[in-house]
């Protein structure tokens, strides 16, 4: 079979699908297979570059595309989602949320200084498009350039977790000069591996800043970690260097190319789109999502069915233990909330700790430097004390973001974990008709060490995630495996003359020990507001986070209750009128249930 006639396959089998959801008023679920068959029609083949912030992934898109168009180096918070695709002439199209679309010149000048405006709102740029004449990228394939997974940004986290579900495949950055993280690994299992994604190009970027022995043991490490997490030794590790890539090909150097080890890498990436593996790849992920949709109305027909199997008074008598679970279950949803509520505390507790720590280690070295400091201190205030703060406080952060973001990812997938065993739609239907034996929730819902039993909250999020609509209210996406920000460091440090902050006015040009003394006199209680600001700006962010996801989980077991009462209630109306009726009703859904199964079987064949 070929490629077209499997998409008009998947075509019509959705389209039986989605008029079987829509003649049930399974409004949801008709709207997700509405979406699936949408992708059908798009005919995309997304290839998703993702890593954590700063590992190269937009150099290596410029070393792909073979100019220097898209922004390097740019602070998260003012990264935009790039999707590229190839186009005869090259264009830049600015998408904002607003639906309006800005075409700006293709020039590496025009995109930085649109990133740069001091006026510019990330949050109103929806993603940008960039085409380019790439010749494998004719047939519909688009690279998506993902902001880091440790910016804290929501918006750009819905959005770069959103492509992930979608993704067939995903090229994934990993730093040469850095052990393989923990958040890393959480990232690649939850995100990549748990939405099924099956290629996967490895590359350890950031080569030329090691000597070769050590890229090799770099290597050989990462890769036994790699090993650890997909549980195969059947895969591929590409060693580059975007940055000697990108510069060889502006540069049209064939020996830095060489030297950037990325000829194998693109050799194989063209050979994966152009060729037969990429069209297998495609049916293979359209037949899995298709798969789970019919899953998740097999499910909505399975419990209107069991509805129809129950008498008038077993509904009764349902509605009435589903009354009377709400009282357990509110109680067992407001405990899981407080332990998303007690982590966060001790999270910030933590951070504010180790904080602390650190400022008090910063004060003890400026007063070290100061006592060292010959000459006049004039310079030393203005230029030595915010390099030396902003170099601590850089240091602090990238050591302690790791855990912070380890803990705050292991919380929320915790919470996602419980909510999926105990207040979907399936465990709260199973409790209230008794085709469980114990209808009652278990006690200790959540364990409240957050790095317990991780292989059974892996295991849960990647089988049953879709079930509660995750994808499609932003649960999951929301999951942030990255870090907690940091605001602007000289905005921290203060603005205007940081000599007259330091010293102030009177003292930048009197005698060098006034000078000193005035320093040592100043410098603690600047420091006490520099820390203040730094810890109000990382609370802020993770109180704004965990705020919208306790909303998104209440939203989620609000809706899943009343639901289930609306259908319940609806089975009895159906019962009091017309018995008749209701008995149709139970041949037409048996019917649906033939004609979804005999579709599972076509597609196994197929």
């Amino acid at each position: 079979m070929s490629y077209d006639d499997f998409k008009a396959m998947m075509l019509d089998k959705s389209e039986v699908l989605i008029k079987i959801a829509r003649h049930l008023s399974y409004n949801n679920t008709a709207e997700k297979i509405q979406k699936y068959r949408q992708a059908i029609s798009d005919d995309m083949f997304i290839v998703t570059v993702v890593g954590e912030f700063n590992r190269g992934k937009s150099t290596l898109i410029n070393a792909i595309m073979g100019c220097n168009v898209i922004p390097t180096s740019i602070r998260p918070t003012t990264a935009t989602i790039n999707i590229i695709h190839y186009s005869k002439e090259p264009v830049i199209e600015i998408h904002k949320t607003s639906g309006e679309v800005e075409r700006i010149d293709f020039t590496s000048d025009a995109f930085q200084d649109y990133t740069a405006l001091k006026a510019f709102d990330a949050s109103s740029v929806k993603y940008v498009r960039v085409g380019y004449p790439i010749s494998y990228l004719k047939d519909g394939t688009v690279l998506v350039d993902t902001p880091g997974v440790n910016d804290i940004n929501e918006q750009r986290l819905t959005i770069t977790y959103g492509y992930l579900p979608n993704s067939d495949a995903v090229l994934f950055l990993m730093n040469a000069s850095t052990p393989f993280k923990s958040t890393e690994k959480e990232f690649l299992e939850t995100h990549v591996l748990g939405n099924k994604v099956k290629k996967v190009f490895f590359l350890i970027n950031r080569i030329d800043e090691l000597s070769d022995g050590d890229v090799n043991e770099s290597i050989t490490e990462i890769k036994k970690q790699l090993k650890d997490v997909i549980k195969t030794d059947d895969f591929k590790v590409y060693p580059i260097s975007s940055i000697r890539a990108l510069k060889g090909i502006m540069l049209h150097d064939k020996e830095l190319i060489k030297a950037s080890r990325v000829e194998s890498f693109t050799s194989d990436l063209k050979e994966f789109l152009t060729g037969p593996e990429k069209v297998r790849t495609k049916i293979d992920r359209l037949k899995m999502q298709l798969q789970e949709l019919i899953a998740l109305l097999t499910d909505d027909i399975d419990f209107a069915i069991t509805q129809y199997q129950l008498s008038e008074k077993q509904l009764i008598t349902a509605v009435q233990q589903l009354d009377i679970e709400d009282v357990l279950l509110r109680e067992h949803f407001a405990r899981l909330i407080q332990y998303v509520r007690d982590n966060v505390s001790t999270l910030e507790r933590n951070v504010e700790s180790s904080l602390l720590k650190s400022i008090q280690e910063l004060s003890e070295n400026l007063t070290y430097q100061i006592e060292r400091a010959r000459g006049d201190l004039t310079e030393f205030a203005e230029r030595d004390i915010p390099f030396i703060i902003k170099k601590h406080l850089n240091l602090w952060h990238e050591s302690t973001q790791p855990k912070i973001s380890q803990y705050s990812n292991s919380i929320q997938q915790k919470a996602i974990s419980g909510f999926t065993e105990h207040f979907s739609k399936k465990p709260i239907i199973s409790s209230i008709i008794g085709t469980v034996e114990d209808a009652s929730l278990i006690e200790g819902l959540i364990p409240m060490n957050p790095s317990a039993n991780k292989n059974d909250r892996i295991k849960n999020i990647k089988q049953k995630s879709f079930l509660i609509g995750a994808a499609s209210l932003g649960i999951l996406a929301t999951i942030a495996t990255g870090g907690i920000g940091y605001p602007a460091l000289m905005a921290v440090i203060g603005g205007g003359s940081i000599g007259q902050r330091f010293l102030g006015e009177k003292w930048m040009n009197e005698e060098i020990e006034k000078q000193r003394s005035e320093l040592h006199r100043n410098i603690p209680g600047i420091l006490q507001e520099i820390y203040q600001r730094y810890y109000n700006g990382f609370t802020q962010e993770i109180q704004h986070k965990f705020t919208h996801f306790i909303s998104e989980l209440d939203r989620e077991f609000q809706t899943t209750m009343n639901g289930i009462k609306d259908e319940l209630e609806s089975g009895i109306a159906s019962k009091a009128h017309d018995k008749d009726e209701a008995s149709a009703r139970m041949a037409e859904l048996i019917e649906y249930k033939t004609k979804i199964n005999k579709i599972l079987e076509e597609m196994e064949v197929s």
